[in-house]
C-alpha cells in the first residue's frame, strides 16, 4: 500500500464517502501523536483500490478483508 496525495473526487471503497473528506473513524494515537491522520488516503498497489487509511485499519481490526479485490 502506498500513501496518495492530492486525491481526486473518488469514493472510499469502505465508507463510500469522498476521499477528499476525512474518514469518520477514530484516530489511534501514540505518545508521539496520531498514528494516522483522518485525511490520509492510501492505494493498494496490486488492485489499485483507493481508500481512507483509517477505514482500512478499522476494517482489518474487525477481521474483514477488502471484498472488492
Amino acid at each position: 500500500m502506498e500513501v496518495v496525495a492530492g486525491v481526486q473526487d473518488e469514493d472510499c471503497i469502505i465508507c463510500m464517502d469522498q476521499l477528499s473528506n476525512a474518514s469518520g473513524y477514530e484516530t489511534q494515537s501514540t505518545e508521539e501523536g496520531p498514528s494516522v491522520l483522518p485525511d490520509t488516503v492510501g492505494k493498494f498497489i496490486k488492485c489499485g483500490h483507493t481508500l481512507h487509511m483509517l477505514c482500512m485499519l478499522a476494517m482489518y481490526n474487525n477481521g474483514t478483508k477488502v471484498r472488492s479485490c
